[in-house]
C-alpha cells in the first residue's frame, strides 16, 4: 500500500516536472521567433531607409555641372560633361549662333540646334545636328547686316528642376530648393510669384559657319 502511494507521487513528481520543462521549451521558443522577426525589421530598414532620411542626406550637397563640346563635322558637335546631379535629371542642350549686326555693338545669340541630354551614372553626352540654313534664311528676311560673325558657337547647358522626374524632383525638390547653395545657381522666373532655382553653364567651342559666302552684305 505504502509503495503504491510512493508510485503515484513519484508520477504526479514527474508529470510537473515534464510541465515545467515544457513551459521553459515554450518560453525559449518564443524568444528565439521574437528575435528573428527584430533582425528581419532591423534588415528591411537597413536596406530601404526612409525618404525623410534620404532627403536630409541630401541637405548638404552643393550639386555642379561641367561641359565640353567638340565639332565633329561642319554641322556636327557633340556636348558632354559630368554632373553630381541625380540619375535620370534632363538637361537641356542649346546651341547658338554668335553674330553682331551692323550699327551695334552688342552680340544676338540665334539657336542653331536643341535637345536634351539624360544624366548617367555622374555623365551626360548628346550628339546634335547643326542647322545653319536657318540661320542664313533669318539673316535674308531681316535684312540686317551682320558685322561680325563669331568662329565659335556658345554652348548652353541648364537643369530647370520643374521638368524632371519624380525621383529628381524628391531630391532637389520642385523649384529647385536643394540648388541654392550651388554657385553655378541662376533664378528663373525671378519675377513671377515662383521662381525657380536652375543650374546654368555657357561656354563656346569652334565651330565654322559654312555659308559665309551667302550672308547679305
Amino acid at each position: 500500500m505504502e509503495n503504491s502511494s510512493q508510485q503515484v507521487q513519484s508520477k504526479k513528481k514527474l508529470k510537473w516536472i515534464w510541465w515545467v520543462v515544457g513551459i521553459i521549451i515554450l518560453i525559449v521558443i518564443i524568444r528565439i521567433s521574437s528575435n528573428s522577426e527584430e533582425e528581419k525589421s532591423t534588415s528591411v530598414q537597413d536596406n530601404n531607409p526612409p525618404i525623410e532620411q534620404n532627403q536630409k542626406n541630401t541637405e548638404n550637397i552643393i550639386y555642379e555641372l561641367s561641359g565640353e563640346a567638340e565639332s565633329i563635322s561642319s554641322n556636327k558637335i557633340v556636348v558632354e560633361g559630368k554632373t553630381n546631379l541625380p540619375n535620370n535629371s534632363i538637361l537641356d542642350i542649346v546651341i547658338s549662333r554668335i553674330s553682331i549686326w551692323e550699327g551695334e555693338n552688342m552680340e544676338r545669340f540665334f539657336i542653331v540646334a536643341s535637345d536634351d541630354a539624360i544624366v548617367n551614372n555622374g555623365n551626360y553626352r548628346i550628339e546634335l545636328t547643326i542647322d545653319d540654313r536657318e540661320f542664313l534664311e533669318f539673316e535674308k528676311v531681316s535684312d540686317e547686316i551682320i558685322k561680325e560673325l563669331n568662329e565659335n558657337v556658345e554652348v548652353s547647358v541648364v537643369f530647370y528642376p520643374n521638368k524632371q522626374p519624380k525621383n529628381v524632383v524628391d531630391m532637389v525638390g520642385s523649384n529647385g530648393q536643394k540648388l541654392n547653395s550651388s554657385p553655378q545657381k541662376k533664378v528663373f522666373g525671378s519675377a513671377t510669384s515662383n521662381p525657380a532655382n536652375t543650374l546654368d553653364i555657357e561656354f563656346r567651342t569652334k565651330l565654322s559657319f559654312p555659308f559665309m559666302n551667302e550672308l547679305p552684305k
